[in-house]
């Protein structure tokens, strides 16, 4: 299922911006072809330089959006500090005009996961259970830990408790005050010591045919209990005609290892985050971001309620 913003060519980048790229990168670009999937504004694209190299190129100003220049900002930062045995391609440069940002980023010659195929779905967790193993005791500086950058993602039953919104589901209304409960000890919960990348979905990982498999797009990158990004990608694999999240969670080593207590409450939390944004108006420039996040709101919540055994 193809989740696709509305995105600009790379020729409507400033002209200023996309010549710089073309100096850092020694060669000019000739032609370009957008990426599909994601939800940025600004162009993302299979860049071919005059010299015949391919890599892939994305960029946004504040115009677009006012958030995304500082997520390209972001991933630039945790792409130059990531040690090499990580599953993630390369930076090649950044250009940053204090508006617009452009990454020029290694091109990986390899598809998406198809959720329907049960081989590619084995594939997918794998690399997530590499990342896992190659990452436990990791220290980045400046990463920060997954409740510290990603404070956002809990909180919203809180929210929802003190101030219920139009719209609200008879579940979450019913169960509020122990889903609110839950939401405070994210923190707690989700703490750990190896590296998550936690916007894992079917379209920032690529399958490659040496079976070097990587995972794309990682302004998001934290540091955490290493199950974090397995409950992250299984509402959205389900989406796309994947296992549903708990036959999925329990066939993975990850989630079999994982604590019981700990992975309720990031589930429920992450239900709360769907739910809650999918009632908030459209943000600039991403217009098809709420209808997405319902649908993994309606999944997310029914795997909660199984867990909690909540009616």
């Amino acid at each position: 299922m193809g989740r696709q913003g509305v995105r600009l060519d790379w020729a409507e980048v400033p002209a200023s911006v996309r010549r710089t790229v073309d100096d850092m990168l020694g060669a000019p670009v000739v032609s370009t072809t957008q990426v599909s999937g994601g939800f940025s504004p600004g162009p993302a694209v299979r860049a071919e330089l005059a010299d015949g190299r391919v890599v892939f190129v994305k960029a946004a100003g504040s115009s677009l959006n006012p958030d995304t220049p500082a997520m390209h900002r972001r991933e630039a930062m945790v792409l130059r500090t990531l040690p090499p045995a990580i599953p993630a391609p390369r930076l090649l440069c950044v250009v940053d005009d204090g508006d617009w940002v452009a990454l020029a980023i290694e091109w990986v010659d390899g598809r998406n996961p198809d959720a329907e195929c049960a081989d590619d779905v084995l594939r997918l967790i794998a690399v997530l259970e590499r990342l896992a193993a190659d990452t436990r005791g990791t220290d980045i500086a400046g990463i920060g830990s997954f409740a510290d950058v990603h404070s956002g993602v809990y909180g919203h039953w809180v929210t929802l408790a003190e101030e219920p919104a139009a719209g609200l589901d008879e579940w979450s209304r019913r169960h509020l005050d122990l889903l609110a409960e839950l939401d405070r000890a994210v923190p707690d919960a989700t703490a750990g010591d190896h590296l998550v990348h936690a916007d894992v979905r079917t379209d920032n990982v690529l399958l490659t045919d040496n079976h070097g498999d990587v995972l794309v797009d990682w302004p998001a990158a934290s540091i955490g209990a290493p199950w974090i990004d397995l409950i992250g990608l299984l509402p959205a694999l389900h989406l796309d005609g994947g296992p549903p999240p708990a036959e999925a969670f329990s066939a993975s080593e990850l989630g079999r290892r994982a604590d019981v207590q700990a992975v309720d409450v990031l589930v429920a939390a992450i239900a709360g985050y769907f739910t809650r944004k999918a009632l908030l108006p459209p943000p600039p420039g991403l217009p098809t971001v709420r209808a997405f996040q319902a649908a993994q709101g309606a999944i997310a919540r029914a795997w909660a309620a199984q867990r909690l055994g909540l009616r």
